[in-house]
């Protein structure tokens, strides 16, 4: 395809044809007609025969598509899909998926080496009204949370029923958004004028990078509040204060230069006593640190000022602010801070004072009333919709469980949980509608098996075809009228059979379709796992500043080797205890002498004997044989690593007396010298409920703070365990542990 063709412009169209015919068959000469409009005469006759025979007129001009229109629709929407799914491909990408295809189906096409060229994927983008371009990035978290319509409704759902509390859905003045924003002290997005083919540079005073935080507080009622301007420094300088400032702009100074807690809660008491008039009030802003502390709260609450915090990620969406204020507000301010430049000649930076003047000057004009309401409206806020909200950014799969969820009343568990119910799949074990083409029989709906009949002469060898075809034509009526499909295979063949005549039968042949690859299945093959290679780290001592690859695998080989010794070191030198043996008494009880253990409990001490089940002597085999495998993986002290994260472990303590806790490893430290060995670990201790109903039921601590210890490792002396779960509460091997802290004791272990 040649790339710099033009394609030439005709002087006539459709409609102009359409005129044309119409004159032609009033009458007029054909050849007068065509040189009239522009066009062929031999075309225009044409055209005017076909009008005589009621012949529809169809382009075939140009070379037939390689793939057909039913691949290229396909194509088309696995694009979409992707678009919608932020995974967009590149040409490269799309030239691989359907070369993969192609290969996968054994299609073979006019392309070279069976992949698509340049020139196919633009003209095929042509057809499909589809264009290269370069889109913006996005976080698969901010992602994952504005698809999810149980955050998005969730949310809504909040906010109505607030409102419908403090009954202001009436009451726009009662509604406020609060947000931050940067400026920068240097313009960034003005496009300039310059020559094709040459790079264009706009001179600025420095490689000023300094942002300005400014705090926004608008009300659904359209009006706004002075600005609240947050400096970097330490010191509020008086000269930073602008003179064409609006009387209630506020200043702020912090370290950063970002909003902290506490100016944001100096500021929310300004805000409360400028709409103390205004109750009750419902502000709108952003999950910051800095809006949640707890005197922001407090004086909530003191004033009947109700807080909602928008979802995470979903602010640009959700939030007034972001959607309709804050583009204006930033075009206007590049366009007065160019404007300076080129006053100066960038020959004096923007002063802090000048950047209140040049801000002032465009405040109210970027937040105007307009701007304000189109805003809260947009969002689905001011009035309470939440169908502004475009359900093309809605997971599919999740919209219908939230639909499902929502007809079934919205049921919720304890925990304000939604209880749901996933939706079944379809089943790809059905047996899928039949094609029958007995010949003559004729179906619309395809199938992966086929059903095919052969003339069987047996009894009945005088038959001809004709009256085979009358014996079928009930059959083929039934597949037109698609009536067969609810049989299965099996139960088809047997329908089949029951039609024909006595004395004769159909020999049917099954046919099975090959299966196609679809362009999914080839996604999935081009996919890989996103769960990276977790590899321990090991710190490799530098003699200088640089150290060569080889040195760095010559120094890991010999910790490794120097790690296998110590190894076989510890197994010689260790010294295996005698293993017990369950006695069993003759009242079916166990008797096991032990000493007491204090569970954490200070109310009273528990004894093994308390805590194991009673024995048959049937089961003494299989108990001396758990005892076995207990003693055998456990002589010797868990061997822990970076994988020992997340798994737990039984400690102990020795004062005031022998005790033991269960907890889960959350951290490891090692030794900076060698990496391999785990000095100190960080547990997140459960607790155990209180004695009386089963002294084997564990669950995490009941306060606000867990009760989280960096111990030594010496101190784990049983794991890793999975315990079981039931209703939030963990069921561990307590009888196992117990044991095992019996024997350390007695060797002088612990």
């Amino acid at each position: 395809m040649v790339r710099t063709y033009k394609k030439k412009k005709k002087q006539y169209n459709e409609v102009t044809i359409a005129v044309a015919i119409n004159k032609v068959m009033a009458g007029s000469s054909i050849k007068r007609t065509a040189k009239k409009y522009g066009m062929s005469s031999g075309m225009l006759w044409n055209r005017v025969q076909m009008k005589k025979c009621n012949t529809e007129h169809k382009d075939n001009r140009g070379r037939k598509i390689f793939l057909g229109t039913e691949l290229e629709d396909k194509l088309k929407n696995l694009l979409k899909r992707m678009e919608k799914m932020g995974l967009g491909p590149t040409i490269m990408e799309f030239q691989d998926i359907v070369y993969d295809y192609l290969t996968a189906n054994e299609i073979s096409t006019p392309f070279k080496h069976n992949r698509p060229g340049r020139d196919w994927v633009n003209s095929f983008l042509l057809r499909h009204n589809m264009t290269l371009k370069k889109g913006g990035q996005m976080q698969l978290a901010r992602k994952s949370v504005t698809s999810d319509p149980f955050v998005i409704y969730g949310f809504y759902d909040m906010l109505e029923k607030e409102m419908d509390r403090l009954n202001i859905k009436d009451r726009p003045e009662c509604i406020y958004n609060l947000d931050e924003t940067g400026f920068p002290m240097d313009p960034s997005k003005s496009k300039t004028i310059g020559s094709k083919g040459e790079k264009t540079v706009r001179l600025t005073h420095g490689a000023n990078r300094e942002n300005i935080t400014v705090l926004a507080t608008c009300c659904a009622d359209g009006t706004c509040l002075d600005p609240l301007v947050v400096f970097k420094g330490k010191k509020m300088q008086s000269t930073w204060i602008g003179e064409e400032a609006l009387p209630g702009t506020q200043y702020a100074v912090t370290e950063s230069g970002w909003m902290t807690s506490a100016v944001f809660e100096d500021y929310f008491k300004t805000l409360a006593k400028k709409t103390a008039n205004t109750r009750p009030l419902l502000v709108i802003l952003d999950g910051h640190l800095s809006h949640t502390s707890l005197t922001t709260v407090e004086v909530a609450i003191q004033e009947n000022i109700s807080i909602i915090k928008l979802p995470p990620h979903c602010t640009e969406l959700l939030q007034p602010l972001d959607v309709a204020c804050f583009a204006p507000m930033k075009s206007n301010y590049d366009a007065k801070l160019t404007q300076y430049v080129q006053t100066t000649g960038a020959r004096e930076p923007l002063r802090k004072s000048g950047f209140v003047n040049m801000l002032c000057s465009i405040w109210r004009q970027s937040l105007s009333e307009n701007n304000i309401k189109a805003g809260f409206k947009a969002t689905g806020i001011m009035p309470i919709d939440k169908t502004k909200y475009n359900n093309e950014r809605l997971d599919p799969i999740k919209l219908a469980t939230y639909n499902s969820w929502v007809s079934k009343g919205m049921p919720t568990d304890e925990n304000n949980d939604p209880i749901l119910e996933e939706i079944p799949e379809p089943n790809n074990q059905e047996e899928p509608q039949t094609e029958l083409p007995i010949e003559p029989i004729r179906t619309s709906t395809p199938a992966p098996t086929t059903l095919t009949h052969t003339d069987s002469k047996a009894g009945c060898s005088h038959r001809t075809n004709d009256q085979s075809n009358s014996l079928t034509s009930p059959i083929n009526q039934d597949a037109e009228n698609n009536t067969l499909s609810k049989f299965s295979t099996a139960e088809l063949v047997d329908e089949l059979q029951r039609r024909a005549p006595s004395g004769m039968k159909y020999v049917i042949t099954l046919e099975l379709k090959p299966n196609e690859t679809t362009l999914e299945e080839v996604l999935h093959a081009r996919g890989r796992s996103a769960t990276p290679v977790v590899k321990r780290r090991r710190v490799i001592p530098m003699k200088g500043q640089v150290i060569t690859n080889e040195e760095c695998l010559k120094e890991i080989k010999g910790k490794e080797e120097k790690k296998m010794q110590t190894a076989k070191q510890k197994k010689k030198t260790k010294q295996h205890p005698k293993k017990k043996k369950v006695e069993v008494s003759d009242t079916d009880s166990t008797t096991v002498s032990t000493e007491e253990i204090d569970y954490g409990n200070t109310s009273s001490d528990i004894s093994l004997s308390d805590l194991l089940a009673p024995v048959t002597p049937e089961a003494t085999d299989e108990v001396n044989e758990q005892q076995e495998n207990a003693d055998t993986n456990h002589d010797m002290m868990p061997k822990l690593s970076d994988d020992s994260v997340n798994k737990y472990y039984a400690v102990f303590y020795t004062d005031p007396k022998l005790k033991y806790y269960w907890g889960k490893v959350t951290k490891t430290f090692t030794n900076d010298d060698d990496d391999d060995d785990i000095e100190k670990v960080e547990v997140d201790f459960l607790q155990q409920k209180a004695f009386g109903s089963n002294p084997h039921d564990w669950t995490w601590c009941e306060r606000p703070v867990k009760d989280i210890e960096v111990l030594e490792s010496q101190y784990i002396f049983y794991g890793p365990v999975l315990p079981e779960i039931k209703k939030g509460v963990f069921i561990f091997p307590d009888v196992e542990a117990n044991d095992c802290l019996l024997r350390r004791k007695k060797e002088g272990l612990c």
